[in-house]
């Protein structure tokens, strides 16, 4: 697991993980709904990045607004 954020809407959590394959997403899955109180997972794959992750124009323009 990459990361694990509380979300608002029809679930709970969203956890961002990684697999090397489809059968490892499938046992990754598979461990996760076997925690009690785990009922029910969903599953997105991304397929490509269209916006990089970043944070230096966002801190930028929050030092600017500022001033």
């Amino acid at each position: 697991m990459l990361e694990a954020h509380t979300i608002t809407g029809s679930s709970d959590l969203l956890c961002r993980i990684v697999a090397r394959s489809n059968a490892d997403l499938q046992r990754v899955i598979d461990e996760i709904v076997s925690y009690d109180g785990i009922h029910r997972a969903s599953t997105v794959i991304a397929l490509a990045e269209q916006i990089p992750y970043r944070t230096l124009p966002l801190v930028a323009a929050a030092v600017d607004a500022g001033r």
